[in-house]
């Protein structure tokens, strides 16, 4: 039933089994069809990763109590290989690169994307320190793996993903975000890069990000360095345009308002804590005290009310994060080498992709339209991971099954409560915006 359903998913975006199969041949991962059947290994890598570790032992077990095909786990050891990636590689890129998928905020023109682009840590076996690197000291040493992910907020699909080294930090990944002329890209401070504003500049699209201490800043009219601590420590707040970068000066708008002192409180709480030790400098910890951005988002219309608003849009990312390491399985990793944890956490994105694109984004705009409620992507994903057998009836509810719909509706939408919840935040954000793109 799982294995049809996954099947069923697939052919959504197009990878009908032979599609599948002519994959499996091109990547080198089958070279004759023999026991191991490619579409076979591919589903139940997914199902079996998305409920936790999965052992070939375990793998070769369930495929032939599902399919009645049996080959030894040393067979399916062996194909755990680097062919075996590339497969599963353009299976995931094919799916993020489907124009099937459905687009949650469709009507909304003001910008052509909306990315977000964050980074998450798993945590990972010790004895891959050699290949992915971590945190080490004299007494202990953790391995982890970064995974690097850019979100489109108006399509509601992912337009990259990588893991990486954890040394690879995300300054050295902003480089490798291609950017179209239309976007908005929103990143925090872990990206900031003057090269990237004027990457982002020449590209004809827009960015904001949070302000980087130590980052120098001009006055546009002078040419005259910007001493920020001071012009913070006379006003309560900012907003003027500026120059950024000392070579080839960038004009961008500096935003700055102060924050609560409880806000400002955790926020010097918890840069005490990642120091571990060794106090913020002083002016690190005045900082803290305010909202910083930088932008090229320069219409007046645009409230600083406004900008705390949008970069808000990130917490989207941040809860598909969680969604991920609660419901999916994600951070869950056995002692396995180098090859099959990317096989695992491939396989559980692509779970994702599916679920994300072919599920969770239409019944979102159906589930409004017929119950009035907003689905929510935690519970959704919670209700799946522990009903896979209940996919079928999602696609019914996803064809327009007004009984399948309720049913969702019941389980797994927000509580009507009187503060927005996140999706209703997203839509009054967005008109905002356009609206302000009208008058403009």
């Amino acid at each position: 039933m799982e294995n049809n359903v996954v099947i069923t998913l697939f052919k959504k975006v197009g990878l009908s089994l032979e599609k599948i199969n002519q994959l499996s041949v091109q990547t080198g991962f089958i070279k004759r069809f023999r026991q191991i059947k490619a579409a076979e290994f591919l589903v139940y890598i997914i199902t079996e990763s998305i409920r936790g570790c999965v052992s070939c032992n375990d793998l070769a077990a369930v495929i032939e109590a599902h399919t009645g095909t049996m080959a030894s786990r040393q067979a399916y050891h062996q194909k755990m290989s680097c062919a075996c990636l590339l497969f599963f590689e353009v299976i995931a890129a094919i799916i993020m690169n489907s124009k099937a998928s459905a687009s949650v905020h469709s009507k909304f023109r003001r910008f052509k994307r909306i990315l977000i682009q964050d980074s998450t840590v798993i945590k990972l076996p010790s004895k891959l320190m050699g290949v992915f690197s971590g945190v080490k000291n004299a007494s202990t040493q953790v391995c982890n793996a970064r995974i690097q992910s850019v979100f489109n907020v108006l399509s509601g699909f992912f337009v990259q993903w990588s893991i990486d080294t954890y040394s690879k930090n995300d300054t050295a990944a902003a480089p490798e975000l291609p950017i179209e002329a239309g976007d908005l890209i929103l990143r925090d401070r872990g990206y900031f890069m003057v090269a990237e504003f004027e990457r982002i500049v020449k590209a004809g699209a827009d960015f904001v990000s949070r302000y980087k201490h130590g980052v120098a800043l001009y006055d546009p009219q002078t040419g005259q360095e910007i001493d920020l601590l001071r012009l913070l420590d006379t006003h309560r707040s900012i907003d003027m345009d500026i120059l950024i970068g000392k070579d080839n000066k960038t004009q961008v708008r500096l935003i700055a308002v102060e924050v609560s002192e409880e806000i400002a409180g955790r926020r010097r709480q918890k840069a005490r804590e990642q120091c571990r030790g060794h106090n913020p400098s002083k002016d690190v910890l005045f900082l803290m005290g305010w909202t910083i951005f930088i932008t090229t988002l320069t219409s007046r219309e645009i409230t600083i009310k406004d900008f705390i608003e949008l970069y808000g849009l990130r917490w989207k990312i941040e809860t598909i994060f969680k969604t991920w390491k609660s419901h999916l399985s994600f951070d869950k990793i056995h002692i396995v080498g180098a090859i099959q944890v990317r096989l695992l956490l491939i396989a559980r994105f692509i779970a994702i992709l599916l679920f994300y694109g072919k599920i969770y984004a239409p019944l979102l705009q159906k589930i409004r339209q017929e119950c009035n409620k907003t689905l929510s992507l935690m519970k959704l994903m919670r209700y799946i991971s522990r009903n896979l057998k209940a996919i079928p009836r999602l696609l019914n509810a996803v064809n327009g099954s007004v009984k399948c719909l309720r049913t969702i509706g019941r389980y797994c939408t927000y509580d009507k409560r009187k503060r927005l919840n996140f999706i209703e935040k997203e839509i009054k954000i967005l008109t905002t915006f356009d609206a302000i793109e009208t008058l403009s």
